[in-house]
């Protein structure tokens, strides 16, 4: 067998990776449901609020060649939502699949314990861990915890609550996540005491305090490098006829062509230059305002 040496600059960038998404959760490394199954508890209430869960919004973005999970404003200004509309207001199928790309997706944290987690999944038996979860998860817990007719509501009850299996199966677009508790309910303390764990020990994070949205200075910095707004090819040609200048530059046997908008045309997102190739039988010298050329490149 033969063994290579370890990439320490590989894995220290890894770490920093590892250590900067912690930091922009709150210093908490949250608990992912991975493919198969997983068992969980979810804990009582972290705040007088009375709510077991945290509703979120992020962003998943590829900035400076990395990708980033950014919280997103649920009030207030947002540059990336501003730069989504942006897109979709231009029009044409490379804004639209790039306004896609920019669409906050709702997660929800809760507190939980974990009691069985697929292979290779690490996790501690009578810890408490942030789980992130899709709003299909939500939504079949909440739905179980007001089922008082099917005898499963109250599912956070330390006394006599319910421990939860959640299955994960396909990939991509097709997840999907099914919900179901487990026999019959149980008491927390007697639960935890198997795993030699004091039911008094456990700490709940405060969900509320953790992935805080950006500033808004630093959102629209992000904002800036995501997102550009390409005005459609089909836009173009509706605004020559009366609005564009035709300028032709000269050099080899395809003469190329400018279209200039004059101080008149209303073109948004604004356009200085669109440049195209067009064929000889197609360019007529001297023409100030040419028929509609073909597409743009």
């Amino acid at each position: 067998m033969e063994f290579h040496q370890p990439n320490a600059e590989a894995l220290d960038a890894d770490r920093s990776k590892d250590a900067r998404q912690v930091a922009e959760q709150g210093g908490v490394k949250a608990f992912y449901l991975q493919a198969g199954v997983t068992n969980v508890r979810i804990l009582p209430p972290f705040s007088t609020k009375g709510v077991w869960y945290r509703e979120l919004y992020e962003y998943n973005v590829v900035v400076d060649g990395q990708r980033r999970v950014f919280t997103a404003p649920i009030d207030g200004p947002d540059p990336i939502e501003e730069k989504r509309q942006a897109l979709l207001q231009a029009g044409g199928d490379f804004n639209i699949k790039a306004a896609e790309g920019l669409k906050a997706t709702r997660r929800y944290l809760f507190n939980a314990l974990v009691w069985f987690a697929p292979p290779g999944v690490e996790f501690t038996r009578g810890e408490v861990v942030v789980l992130k979860a899709p709003v299909t998860v939500k939504r079949h817990l909440l739905e179980m915890d007001r089922d008082v007719q099917g005898g499963w509501a109250d599912i956070t009850n330390p006394a006599s609550g319910v421990n939860i299996k959640v299955s994960r199966t396909g990939k991509g677009l097709n997840t999907e996540y099914s919900v179901a508790p487990l026999p019959k309910r149980s008491d927390l303390s007697a639960d935890l005491a198997a795993v030699q764990v004091d039911v008094n020990s456990l700490k709940l994070f405060n969900l509320d305090e953790l992935y805080q949205p950006l500033s808004y200075d630093d959102l629209k910095r992000v904002a800036s490098k995501i997102g550009n707004v390409v005005v459609p090819a089909a836009a173009v040609p509706a605004v020559l006829p009366t609005a564009v200048q035709f300028v032709p530059v000269q050099g080899g046997t395809t003469p190329t062509v400018q279209f200039v908008p004059t101080a008149t045309t209303a073109v948004v997102p604004p356009v200085n230059v669109m440049t195209a190739t067009v064929s000889p039988e197609a360019y007529i010298p001297g023409m100030d305002i040419p028929p509609p050329p073909p597409a743009i490149r």
